[in-house]
């Protein structure tokens, strides 16, 4: 499925679609909401330097193989809610101008935020990082939470930026977790981690 550089003017509705090719999504403009609800990708899912100018929900969504959001734009909330990530996930240097929901989310291989920007809140409690979770000089510009967030693996934030506030209470880390050169401008709490 070939959608790269499409515009789509109305609201785009793929709920319970099941992508059985790869669907290449690179650089489309989504002008109104693109919902993404309980959609199946069997292959790879391509959604780099996509603009989503309005709400993006990809609530339960299963991405079988890797999901590529590199320098994605958000512009309005991003629902990744429950979302399962079977291979990698790379979302670096993504823009969340606003709130970023991954509550719940499974990455069950490898899930990158490098160099992305949260400028609103940024939500993945209860997300589970069964392999590497590398936010590394990821910036958090509000509230990042990542209440009993699992990390299996190693958690890099080396070099990322809490601008207001950081939670971690009740995370789990199993293996090395990377703050080195993190800064931390507002309130963290690692609380029952």
């Amino acid at each position: 499925c070939m959608f790269g550089f499409a515009i789509f003017t109305q609201d785009v509705h793929f709920n319970f679609a099941i992508f059985t090719q790869d669907a290449s999504f690179n650089n489309a403009t989504f002008a109104q909401e693109a919902h993404f609800w309980d959609a199946n990708f069997t292959q790879d899912a391509h959604f780099s330097l996509a603009t989503f100018t309005q709400k993006a929900i990809f609530v339960r969504t299963t991405f079988t193989v890797d999901a590529g959001f590199i320098r994605a734009t958000f512009m309005q909330d991003a629902h990744f809610r429950s979302a399962i990530f079977i291979q990698d996930a790379d979302f670096d240097e993504a823009t969340f101008a606003q709130n970023a929901d991954f509550q719940n989310a499974t990455f069950a291989l490898n899930a990158s935020f490098c160099e992305s920007g949260f400028l609103k809140d940024a939500e993945f409690s209860g997300a589970t990082f069964t392999q590497n979770a590398d936010f590394r000089q990821a910036t958090f510009a509000e509230g990042a939470v990542f209440r009993s967030a699992a990390f299996i693996q190693r958690a890099d934030f080396r070099r990322a930026t809490f601008a207001r506030s950081a939670y971690f209470g009740d995370a789990v880390f199993t293996l090395a977790a990377r703050f080195l050169e993190t800064r931390f401008q507002g309130t963290a709490s690692w609380r029952g981690s």
